[in-house]
């Protein structure tokens, strides 16, 4: 006779049947799309049943040996109790591991979390995953990059039907913001969560901080701590060294935190400069040094300290303090994982039978963010490795569900390589031999270029793959060369197909993905799990190279991940010469910035090498139409034009050469009237000026020579005072400074001499402070620095920057470069020295100097540095100090990164839509003007390909602009200016638009012309006689007349007001006394008044607004703030309001909108961070329509467009709706 069953007896008899009777039928949301995960992260399984069939519901985390962490409604919407469910621990398989049963259920009464107590604890190690307290959510930029590993096996699928996941899925989250207190919102980065897996953990540094409870929602363990801890006695994760929470985002997470924030966590990390993950709690152990004198080993820590973070660069004091009056190898490289994954010297191989040597402990001295530190210079017969691994990629007889997948990135020199095998550093075979293909999955670097063409002369990041190096399925004439200073390399494979490789320069700028597709023809990946540094995987050891940092993943990285990777590498603030032992060391000798800090810092340095470009001058540069231009002499004995440009900095396209354009000097570059000009010395005997133009940037025709004008250095030029400006060494043996202007870059008047300025170099030039600057090299062997400035453009006064003392002097070969950006004047040039480093002064006054500031790791070529402005700053361009003669540009960031002054909302200024609407087909060559007509918002615009036609489109509001018509009979000299016949569409003729502009031909006339068909159709437009205007033309119209307001075209920029009734007969203008204008300006009217909004005619870049009565009489305001410093405002009346427009004087010019009833009271500035204006300023525009129906009812609100802030010039719109 049997015993009667209980209750405990009776669960576990149907925990055994489970695996029979099983129904997936889960509670709430999990993963599809994901990858399967590489570590539990402390999560687990579900379960309730009845009647011995068991359901699948929801996912946990593990916080304590008896307790679980999830969602309440997995409990209250399913019916789980203490008796009848239970989790399953320890395994990635769905419904297998160990079975657990529930003790009690605790239920939290104000978030959606529950607590399940364990009957037995969890004995297994490394299975539980602490909880923290901290918050993802927050203002800095570490919480808005915060990302989150969510691990579940829910469907796998969007439902219906639900699909469970049978091996656990990892996805990985973007934290988005506060949904609520407590509870976060997230999107998808990597796996999408799906119906059945509420619950599980956000895990973020290895600490759980969220609980998944709804699609998009999570709740925060900061907000649930305190309940976690009264219920269970389990306190939170500790805080950090740094006295932050362990949820709370690193202020600068490391390369391993960004891996294991992004799902694909580092399984060996080793550097000698640096730690590679954030807040660690002790000094971690990098390197380990031998003393070759007594064999005494020493480990050198990350025990030097900065405000940069706690504990994070190698202790290379230490290391000279062990190894003074000896020789010190690097005897190890410790693994930073966890893993114990150390890299020892390397033993006999398959291709090499003795033991690799160390590397020599101080032979490549570097700094990381102004630290002395030590790299590994790999010599032919160096290596390390590790054969007996944990957790590195094994795909070899690899467990069905495993992780096939590993990423890998290091930090080298573009400078210390060769074409020998094999600079490798990744996985490799377990018994040093060459096992066939596929048997490795390395990066290797260096010019060996196995299946040509490839790009450039190298060195080329590549993947050793065993028995090939590749750039891609065999050869890949698009991987680039990268020869940087410091370059980072990173690879990565999914150990099935594909594999990538990515590049760039490890101190500046993103990576560019050399290669991205199928694994080389008949391979497949058998990786094995040893890693490899210097060598090849049977021990090949005639590879050269430097290693300062690296790292191995499990699993395939995200873009996302690599690119912050990149962007912390070039944080880390590499410096110095990356090559042990090719490098001439600097030879500059004074102190490095004599009057610092000042705005002399902050160039980049070592200068971007750009491969494609090779130079046989100095280049000339200039920033037009959003592009960064370089135009330089071909480096042959042609001698031909060569231009290339750049929208972002970098990297500079092959240049385009002109054959029929031969150039005898360096060429200069500068914009005037609509036009990019380029400026030279004949290439013969004749010495003339030649000058030649596009309107485009590109297609420039054959030069005119001038006989008139002859020079005996190369020239500079400069627009000024409505006039283009060149200046040049006399061609005789006085050495004057000769100038000479035209005012339409086509007639040139012979040039004058300037008195007592004599020069000994090339000059430059530059516009500041309503003057010009000329900055030379001294006429004597002093070769002393020399800036003259004058009022007029031809009489000087000169004064010298730099010198006596020599090693601030310039090069005697080169001749300097002037810019001006964001009010301060920068006069750079090479040392005189060797190396020709940068040396850079500044000024605010153009009288006094500060500086200069040396860039030790910036080395010019003899001929000296080109500058441009730009956008947000400047760059120098110059040849490389080699025998290359490649092109080399170093940039500074002189705005602020974004709006930092006062905000003020909470006024009619509130409202306008952010972010601004993507208007995606129209490209604009110039800020739109809108007006309001026949129920339409009608747009108008310069083209942005070089024609100068004009451009309409038109819509309702609220819907997108269709693509714009173009007006060919029309060519545009400025942004055009609209206006509707009628103010409102009630009454009148509601179909005539009037325009005016500037003149297309240089000559600066007004031109107006009348659209009768609400903007369809424009005649041709018309000159309007004795009326030149300096810029774009604003216009509005009140109680029949039309006002017309625009700049001066002469340097006194003042401000002039013309008037018309019918927009064709315009009278001369009239100035307005006292008012003058540094923009072009903005018109509208309000209750009888006219306002005329304007940027300050000087380097201040202040907001103004002048008003008068009667057109003719006005009186100046300056309102709070600073404006971009080359746009201009908006300014728009509705409904007893004025709207003053205008962007943010920093680099995301940002929209600014400042309100007033009366034109004298303003409220604001209310910023848009959404809404970044490009550098021409708004356009902007009062709407009006009528919904007829049921009944008519009149709409209005303003309507505000621009170009992006970038180089695409897209239109963008935003509204805001008054009533």
């Amino acid at each position: 006779m049997s015993a009667p069953c209980s209750k405990q007896r009776i669960r576990s008899m149907l925990f055994l049947l489970l695996g029979i009777a099983f129904i997936g039928v889960p509670a709430a949301h999990a993963i599809s799309g994901g990858s399967n995960a590489s570590s539990l992260q402390g999560q687990v399984q579900l379960f309730e049943f009845d009647n011995g069939v068991a359901t699948y519901q929801c996912t946990g985390s593990l916080i304590a040996p008896d307790w679980v962490l999830t969602a309440k409604h997995c409990i209250t919407d399913t019916g789980i109790t203490a008796l009848n469910g239970a989790v399953y621990v320890g395994t990635y398989h769905l419904q297998q591991g160990q079975a657990f049963f529930l003790q009690n259920i605790y239920s939290n009464n104000v978030y959606d979390v529950a607590l399940l107590q364990l009957r037995s604890s969890v004995t297994q190690p490394g299975l539980v995953m602490p909880y923290g307290r901290g918050v993802l959510t927050g203002p800095t930029a570490a919480h808005q990059a915060a990302t989150a590993l969510v691990q579940g096996w829910g469907s796998t699928t969007p439902p219906p039907p639900i699909t469970l996941a049978s091996y656990l899925q990892a996805s990985v989250q973007e934290i988005q913001g506060e949904y609520s207190p407590g509870v976060l919102s997230y999107t998808s980065l990597r796996g999408v969560t799906q119906k059945g897996d509420s619950g599980a953990g956000f895990i973020y540094f290895g600490t759980v901080c969220a609980v998944l409870v709804n699609g998009g929602e999570a709740t925060e363990t900061d907000a649930v701590a305190t309940y976690i801890q009264q219920v269970t006695g389990v306190a939170p994760a500790p805080p950090h060294a740094n006295g932050t929470q362990a949820c709370d985002p690193p202020p600068n997470p490391r390369p391993c935190d960004i891996y294991a924030d992004n799902g694909t966590p580092c399984v060996a990390a080793y550097s000698t400069v640096r730690a590679l993950y954030a807040h660690p709690t002790a000094n971690v152990r990098l390197y380990q040094i031998t003393r070759s004198s007594d064999g005494t080993s020493f480990d050198i820590l990350d025990g030097v300290d900065d405000s940069y973070t706690e504990n994070d660069y190698a202790d290379a004091a230490a290391q000279d303090s062990f190894c003074a009056n000896a020789t010190c190898i690097i005897s190890k490289i410790y693994d930073q994982s966890g893993n114990r994954n150390d890299l020892t010297i390397e033993g006999p191989g398959g291709n090499k039978n003795s033991p690799d040597n160390g590397a020599v402990a101080n032979a490549l001295p570097i700094e990381v963010h102004g630290h002395k530190v030590y790299g590994v210079s790999v010599t032919q017969g160096v290596g390390y490795r590790n054969n007996n691994t944990v957790g590195v990629v094994r795909n070899v007889g690899i467990q069905p569900g495993g992780q096939a997948a590993e990423g890998m990135y290091m930090v080298t020199s573009g400078k210390n390589v060769n074409g020998g095998c094999c600079f490798d550093f990744g996985n490799a075979e377990t018994n040093s031999d060459d096992n066939g293909a596929g048997r490795m999955d390395a990066l290797n670097f260096g010019t060996f270029c196995g299946f040509p063409p490839c790009s450039g002369p190298g060195p080329w990041v590549e993947a050793d793959l065993e028995n090939g190096q590749f750039m891609g399925n065999r050869n890949n004439p698009n991987n680039p060369s990268i020869s940087s200073n410091f370059v980072t390399a990173m690879l990565k494979n999914n150990g099935i197909s594909n594999f990538a490789l990515k590049g760039g320069n490890a101190q500046s700028g993103t990576l560019t993905t050399g290669y991205d597709g199928p694994l080389p023809t008949g391979y497949r990946m058998q990786q094995e799990g040893a890693v490899v540094l210097g060598t090849g995987g049977d021990n090949s050891a005639t590879g050269v190279g430097s290693f300062f940092e690296g790292a191995m993943t499990e699993g395939y990285p995200l873009d996302l991940a690599e690119s912050a990777v990149q962007a912390n590498i070039v944080t880390a603030g590499y410096s110095g010469n990356s090559n042990p032992t090719n490098g001439e060391p600097p030879s500059y000798t004074g102190p490095s910035d004599p009057n610092g800090p000042g705005p002399q810092d902050g160039l980049e340095g070592p200068a971007d090498e750009q491969p494609n470009d090779l130079m046989g001058s100095k280049p000339g540069m200039a920033f037009y139409r959003g592009k960064i231009y370089a135009a330089f002499q071909s480096n042959d004995s042609r001698h031909e034009l060569y231009v290339t440009s750049t929208a972002n900095g970098g990297p500079y396209p092959t240049a385009t050469g002109y054959p029929d354009i031969h150039i005898g000097s360096a060429p200069v570059v500068a914009e005037f009237k609509h036009a990019l000009y380029v400026a030279f010395q004949a290439d013969d005997a004749s010495h003339k000026l030649f000058v030649t133009s596009s309107s485009t940037g590109s297609d420039f025709p054959a030069a005119t020579g001038y006989s008139n004008v002859l020079m005996g250095s190369a020239p500079a030029m400069a627009a000024f005072r409505h006039q283009l400006f060149v200046a040049f060494q006399s061609n005789d043996s006085s050495h004057g400074l000769y100038v000479t202007a035209s005012n339409d870059g086509r007639d040139w008047p012979t040039a004058v001499g300037v008195p007592n300025v004599q020069i000994g170099s090339a000059p430059a030039l530059a516009v500041f402070r309503s003057q010009m600057f000329v900055a030379f090299r001294a006429n004597d062997s002093s070769n002393d620095v020399w800036v003259a400035s004058s009022t007029d453009g031809f009489h000087f006064s000169s004064k010298r920057i730099a010198g006596p003392t020599k090693p601030q002097t310039m090069g005697p070969d080169s001749s300097p470069a002037l810019v001006v950006s964001n009010n301060v004047l920068y006069c750079i040039y090479g040392a005189q020295d060797l190396a020709n480093e940068m040396l850079v002064m500044a000024s605010t006054d153009g009288v006094t100097w500060q500086g200069p500031k040396a860039y030790l790791d910036v080395q010019m070529g003899a001929s000296g540095p080109g500058a441009s402005v730009t956008n947000d700053g400047f760059t120098v361009g110059f040849q490389s100090n080699d025998s290359r003669n490649v092109l080399f540009t170093s940039y500074k960031h002189t705005e602020a990164l974004s709006y930092s002054g006062p905000n003020s909302s909470g006024g009619p200024q509130d409202g306008f839509a952010s972010p601004a609407v993507d208007q995606g087909p129209d490209v604009m060559g110039s800020k739109p003007s809108f007006t309001s007509v026949n129920n339409n918002i009608l747009v108008a615009f310069q083209a942005n390909d070089g024609t100068d036609d004009l451009f309409v489109s038109t819509t309702q509001i609220g819907n997108p602009y269709p693509t714009a018509t173009a007006y060919p009979n029309i060519q545009l000299g400025s942004a055009p200016t609209i206006v509707a016949a009628n103010p409102t569409p009630i009454g009148g003729d509601k179909n005539v638009v009037f325009m005016a502009f500037q003149a297309d031909d240089g000559s600066d006339n007004l031109f107006v012309t009348t659209s009768p068909d609400g903007g369809h159709s424009w005649p041709t437009a018309t000159a309007v006689p004795n009326v030149k205007i300096g810029g774009a033309p604003a216009m509005v119209g009140s109680n029949g007349t039309l006002y017309l307001a625009f700049q001066a075209d002469d340097p006194s920029h003042q401000l002039f007001i013309t008037t018309s009734s019918d927009g064709q007969n315009w009278p001369p203008a009239t100035a307005v006394p006292n008012v003058r204008i540094g923009s072009d300006p903005a018109i509208a009217i309000l209750n009888g008044t006219i306002y005329v909004a304007f940027r300050a005619d000087d380097d201040s870049d202040g907001v103004w607004i002048a008003s008068s009565s009667d057109g003719a009489h006005f009186t100046s305001q300056r309102l709070p703030g600073q404006m971009g410093g080359n746009s201009s405002p908006a300014l728009v009346a509705a409904n007893g309001t004025l709207y003053y427009i205008y962007s943010a004087n920093d680099q995301d010019s940002e929209m600014l909108v400042m309100a007033s009833t009366d034109g004298t009271n303003w409220q604001g500035p209310e910023v848009y961070p959404g809404v970044q204006v490009g550098p021409s300023g708004p356009g902007a525009s009062q709407y009006l329509f009528i919904i007829t129906s049921p009944s008519p009812i009149l709409k209005t609100g303003i309507t505000a467009g621009f170009q992006s802030n970038d180089a695409y010039n897209i239109l963008f719109t935003t509204t805001k709706t008054i009533q």
